[in-house]
């Protein structure tokens, strides 16, 4: 959300300071804390360089993960220090192209505006916003209303108005009263159900023409301030070109900063791999870089390190359908990298050969927590990517029906058969595990190889991985519930020095395993399915 649309009615007395014609202060408070916090950012960067010639590699990547922090709370309060400076400067800068007004305040509303005459027309929206609730999880909806005014100058030219926001109980009277007066005027009043609080002046200019509105009923006006359930709140409306703006906005972003991370992220594991991975010395019987008796080893901190900067560089929270594949990707780069270093260490250092396989049970890991970070995110950010556009509203700016999924006939077999899979898994942890004979040089149960590959073609089957409409996650929720039901029923039927040993090692070991097979065959399955696609499509052409 850009900054013009960050003022709520709170803001409105701190926008008055000075007369509309000159310009506001900065802001002393956040800027001075913009500099004590840059200051702290410069001193981790010290901290951390002598945590790291100490080897308290733990310690350092929390110093400089608080040192980012720091920088990244400086940018924003620096921004806040100059918001109303910038807002008034690109008042300025836009009236003097476009002659339209924005955020005109409740109190100039009424004595100016509301009784002009040139005023045409006046638009009432819906205003959404949510709150966090502090005692519980999940956020609280409200509803409230924006006006805007559509007003011919003195030189035939069309002036957009755009007002604060009504978002308090007592504004319903001065909205009406502001309406009320307008229509006597000989404005015409009209109503529309989207939320515009996302569009500044500029894009209602753009877009008034086209959205979808009907006459003002007096009698029936909409309720400011009102707290309403998720599926009665309307999510912000965003037009095709400010939705092409912020498609431009982000790529200007990637290559300014989050492709440079990613960049650098990638070049540090290839120097990691070089010079400081080949002296690690691997841990468990030389089956892996553990960090069970060590917090501060150098594969703990090197993991969180890579998770941070994958996530950030990523960009795992955007409303881009191709994501669900990036985490995945960044692993298999990160593994590449990491093998490659090593490769090249093998020319002066003996002995790197025999450290690809902890470093790539390292970097399995390192794939395991980033699908799950980005299951999370996803999760959590997904109210912020939701938004209207001009195909999911109707006529009269309400929700348009969304289209049904389509239904399969084969769904009635399909689920029961994904149950079923569950319970055979949790019956052969339970029930034959136990008789299983532990291979220590393989590093699990022999068996379980088998029944991992049969669980992964019932998977496949199970959930559709052929469809176009199957998701990119559904077989990291397949894999996952199955590592579940698993150690659940391990848990059942070994000793608890066992499942928390052996059967958790090679259980976690399967769980990679079955990952791996399972977006093999879902990525293979959805290119057959694209090229025969492709191919009909052609064929009707």
């Amino acid at each position: 959300m850009s900054d013009n649309r960050m003022i709520s009615d709170e803001n409105q007395s701190a926008y008055r300071e000075g007369e509309p014609n000159s310009e506001p202060s900065v802001r002393i408070v956040p800027l001075t804390f913009c500099f004590v916090l840059a200051a702290a950012a410069l001193v981790g960067l010290g901290a951390a360089v002598y945590l790291g010639v100490r080897g308290l590699w733990l310690s350092v990547y929390l110093v400089l993960l608080g040192a980012a922090l720091a920088a990244f709370f400086a940018k924003m309060l620096w921004n806040s220090a100059f918001f109303f400076v910038r807002m008034y400067r690109n008042a300025q800068h836009d009236r003097q192209a476009q002659p339209h007004l924005d955020f005109v305040l409740h109190e100039e509303l009424l004595n100016r505006w509301s009784v002009d005459d040139r005023i045409s027309e006046a638009l009432v929206s819906l205003d959404g916003w949510t709150t966090s609730n502090p005692q519980t999880p999940g956020f609280s909806y409200w509803l409230g209303a924006n006006l805007v005014l559509r007003r011919l100058d003195e030189h035939g030219r069309l002036l957009y108005i755009r007002t604060f926001p009504f978002r308090r109980e007592e504004d319903a009277a001065l909205l009406s009263e502001v309406l009320l007066r307008l229509q006597s005027s000989g404005a015409a009043v009209y109503r529309t159900d989207l939320n515009l609080n996302e569009l500044n002046v500029r894009d209602l200019a753009e877009a008034y023409e086209s959205l979808p509105k009907s006459a003002y009923d007096f009698q029936q006006p909409f309720e400011i301030g009102k707290q309403v359930r998720e599926p009665q709140f309307s999510y912000p409306y965003r037009t095709p070109e400010m939705l092409a703006r912020k498609q431009n906005q982000r790529r200007r972003n990637d290559t300014r900063f989050f492709r440079p991370v990613y960049i650098v992220g990638l070049v540090v594991n290839l120097l990691l791999a070089l010079i400081w991975i080949p002296f690690w010395i691997p841990q468990n019987q030389g089956k892996g870089f553990v960090w069970e008796t060590d917090w501060h080893s150098g594969a703990l901190a090197l993991q969180l390190l890579n998770i941070t900067v994958f996530i950030v560089a990523g960009r795992y929270w955007r409303d881009t359908s191709k994501r669900a594949w990036r985490p995945l990707r960044d692993a298999a780069c990160v593994l590449a990298i990491h093998m490659a270093g090593l490769m090249l260490a093998g020319s002066y250092q003996a002995g790197t050969w025999g450290k690809m396989k902890p470093l790539a049970i390292l970097d399995l890991l390192l794939a395991v927590c980033l699908i799950i970070a980005y299951a999370f995110i996803r999760t959590i950010t997904r109210k912020q990517r939701l938004h209207a556009t001009s195909a999911s509203v109707d006529a009269n700016g309400q929700k348009a029906k969304a289209p049904q999924p389509r239904k399969y006939s084969s769904d009635r077999v399909l689920r029961p058969l994904f149950v079923a899979v569950l319970a055979a898994n949790f019956l052969m942890a339970w029930l034959l595990m136990p008789n299983w004979r532990y291979d220590a040089d393989a590093g699990g149960y022999e068996p379980l190889g088998m029944y991992m590959l049969a669980t992964a073609a019932l998977l496949t089957i199970a959930g559709a991985y052929w469809r176009k409409e199957t998701k990119g996650l559904t077989p990291f929720y397949a894999a996952a519930s199955v590592f579940i039901v698993q150690f659940i029923g391990a848990m059942l039927g070994l000793p608890q020095e066992v499942v928390w040993g052996q059967a958790r090692d090679s259980l976690f070991m399967n769980l990679l395993s079955l990952l791996i097979v399972l977006y093999v065959i879902f990525a293979v399955l959805k290119g057959i399915g694209f090229l025969v696609r492709k191919s009909k499509a052609d064929g009707r052409d």
